[in-house]
């Protein structure tokens, strides 16, 4: 994915509109791994930001359309947030990406599941190692 820019933003305008909980019915014409009819309910677990770093715990609840639970998780997602002379922006970088940023809280992976794919137990193992690197 690419970056989002607001234009005339504040940084804490592009933090307040991520951290925004989601309830929505998947259309037909939607982007979307779901079926169409489905809710998806997404809300914030727990968020940190550092520097230019806006690191979030998702969880998400996914009615199909029969009404039957058909997804009920928490992820990481990491939100790299930048200036430019529009305004603010960000792009937003899933763990199962394996980001290039260690910064992220070692508490949160104690409330996300390790994601399948190459990278998120690669990705964690460097975060612990960064974060005990810093503490030594």
């Amino acid at each position: 994915m690419g970056w989002d820019f607001k234009r005339g933003a504040k940084k804490s305008d592009i933090v307040s509109d991520i951290l925004v909980p989601s309830d929505y019915i998947v259309g037909p014409n939607s982007y979307s791994r779901h079926p169409e009819g489905s809710r998806v309910q997404v809300n914030v677990v727990a968020y940190k930001l550092i520097g230019n770093n806006l690191w979030v715990v998702w969880h998400s609840l996914v009615h199909g359309p029969g009404g039957e639970i058909a997804v009920d998780g928490n992820w990481i997602s990491l939100y790299l947030l930048e200036r430019s002379s529009f305004g603010w922006g960000y792009k937003p970088i899933d763990e199962s990406m394996g980001p290039y940023e260690l910064n992220c809280p070692v508490r949160f992976f104690d409330l996300a599941p390790l994601p399948e794919g190459p990278y998120a137990a690669e990705w964690r193992d460097k975060v612990r190692a960064f974060h005990n690197q810093v503490a030594a």
